[in-house]
Order: structure tokens, then sequence, then C-alpha cells
């Protein structure tokens, strides 16, 4: 990370770097896989998670065409 931000100074600019996480928590760590398997597989909304993968990654230019799904 150092380099980019090196390289970033060294053309007047200043990076930083924001990322998300989603996390799942329970009362023991079999309930939060129980809830997790739930929310993912049973009622996970595929298109839309493919949908919103594929827009990240072209409009942050991060990810080889090779990537994508379509």
């Amino acid at each position: 990370m150092n380099k980019y931000r090196t390289l970033a100074r060294e053309h007047g600019r200043d990076i930083q770097v924001w990322t998300n996480a989603y996390i799942v928590q329970g009362e023991t760590e079999a309930d939060a896989r129980k809830f997790f398997d739930h929310y993912v597989h049973e009622r996970g909304d595929w298109v839309a998670a493919d949908n919103l993968v594929t827009m990240l990654g072209i409009n942050s230019q991060t990810l080889p065409p090779a990537s994508s799904s379509n």
C-alpha cells in the first residue's frame, strides 16, 4: 500500500482506501453461522448480488475484463 501512496504523492495526489464489511454475529459462532446460511443461501438475492459486483467491478475499474460474469 505504501507504494501506491508514494506514487500518488509523487503526482501531487493523496489517496485513501475505503472498504466495507458485513459482520454476522450471534450468541455463539454456531448461531452466527446458522443466520449467515439463512440470509445467504435461503434468502439470498443472487441476481442483485451479481449486479452489484458487476457494477462495482466495472465502475471501479479494478477487475480485469475476464472477471466479468457477462
